[in-house]
């Protein structure tokens, strides 16, 4: 028997496109942190923006906040944005209480 898994971590946009969109989904947790930290990696090798979509994500544990709060630095100094949207009242004060500006 097969478990259908699904992941809380997917991106849309290629290489290609000047934007791309990581769209996290339910908790997201230490045991998926690794693998947000190799895509976070990706995008920022992209050398263009990042929109953060938390509209689908139930919880972010401090491991997934440390991973965007790192993926918002890279992007800034290579003047590129990293903009959070979508996230619950909760989620966006976590993010304020860290001193994130993108939230929106």
């Amino acid at each position: 028997m097969s478990a259908d898994v699904t992941l809380p971590i997917r991106i849309e946009g290629t290489p290609s496109l000047d934007w791309s969109r990581l769209i996290l989904s339910g908790r997201v947790t230490v045991a998926d942190a690794g693998e947000l930290h190799r895509v976070a990696i990706a995008l920022a090798s992209r050398g263009h923006g990042v929109t953060v979509d938390c509209s689908e994500a139930e919880y972010l544990d401090t491991s997934a906040v440390q991973v965007l709060l790192a993926l918002g630095r890279v992007l800034d100094r290579g003047g590129h944005p990293c903009d959070i949207v979508g996230a619950s009242a909760v989620l966006s004060e976590d993010f304020r209480l860290t001193g994130y500006t993108g939230v929106r």
